[in-house]
């Protein structure tokens, strides 16, 4: 195993991949590292490492077709995996719960400009549902067949079989889960029948709260739009947000990482923020933005003449299988 700094500038917390011979390489951001060594933290490393550590199991047996995207197949079940041992060290799944409705939202909003199916994604629709749509497949799949060892079992036969696998060889192994078919050959109720193949199999999820990362963005974007002139953006990586503002946005040009909105720190108070913008933007009022740079703090004060959004409900996970 390789561990080392990810290169200066980089707004990634993390990076990592595992090469063909059973190497993993792990890449951190320093200036994460350096604040934030406390259960989070340990968490989320937990999580990177494990996930590795499961491509070392896969080898390289996988196996590509022709005009298929399958590699949400190697990328989901790690995910999946990962999720599964940090349930089973910590003895709670409340991470695996939260990981779960963030991927299945992901993998909602993605695919609902893609009614032709996950197998038919190429470019960037199908990097950007790698992981997210990959690791709720594997969740129907296992909760589906939880009589016969699960996903688990799955997999073993899958790394047993001689020539490797494939899309194909998933699919065969995992039958009559109406959600992964619609999911994989498309339809126009995705969604609909993803839920109802969770649900069916004693899932509980439903509508709820838009989470952390949806009000900071609700709460970020009407304070851009009132300031740049060109390109902007929010980059959202594990409850850090860095705006994308380059010498585009006045006070906020830098690209910097916002942390509070008028004294609500964007994460753990989120929806306080967005109020705070809220109320400020209906009357043309500026609120005060807390930005940082490397380890550098700054305040900023953010007229905000732009309209709000209040974010839309999400899918919230109570109970896994």
């Amino acid at each position: 195993m390789f561990v080392g700094l990810l290169p200066p500038g980089d707004r990634l917390s993390y990076a990592g991949d595992v090469t063909h011979n059973g190497v993993i390489n792990l890449q951190f951001n320093q200036q994460f590292v350096s604040i934030s060594r406390d259960e989070r933290f340990t968490d989320l490393i937990t999580g990177f490492v494990s996930h590795e550590v499961f491509h070392i199991w896969q080898g390289d047996r996988y196996r590509d077709q022709p005009g298929v995207n399958g590699r949400w197949l190697n990328e989901g079940a790690a995910e999946y995996f990962s999720l599964l041992a940090q349930a089973e060290g910590s003895g709670d799944d409340e991470i695996m719960r939260q990981t779960l409705a963030r991927h299945l939202n992901q993998c909602v909003d993605i695919m609902s400009d893609h009614e032709g199916g996950l197998l038919q994604l190429a470019g960037p629709a199908a990097q950007s549902t790698r992981y997210s749509c990959g690791a709720v497949i594997q969740w129907m799949a296992d909760a589906a067949l939880q009589d016969t060892g699960g996903v688990v079992a799955v997999w073993r036969g899958l790394l047993n079989a001689e020539g490797g696998y494939d899309v194909d060889d998933f699919r065969s192994s995992v039958t009559d889960v109406g959600g992964m078919n619609a999911l994989l050959d498309g339809a126009q109720g995705i969604e609909p029948a993803m839920l109802r193949s969770l649900q069916q199999s004693g899932v509980a999820v439903a509508l709820g709260d838009p989470g952390a990362d949806a009000w900071s963005n609700a709460a970020l974007w009407p304070l851009l739009e009132s300031t740049c002139d060109g390109q902007m953006g929010v980059l959202v990586d594990e409850g850090r947000y860095h705006l994308d503002t380059g010498d585009r946005c006045g006070l906020l040009s830098g690209d910097p990482e916002a942390i509070a909105i008028e004294g609500h720190a964007l994460g753990d108070q989120s929806e306080a923020a967005f109020d705070a913008v809220e109320t400020a933007c209906a009357s043309s009022a500026a609120v005060r933005l807390t930005l940082k740079e490397g380890d550098d703090l700054r305040e900023v004060s953010v007229t905000c003449d732009a309209a709000t959004d209040r974010p839309e409900l999400r899918y919230q996970v109570s109970s896994v299988l």
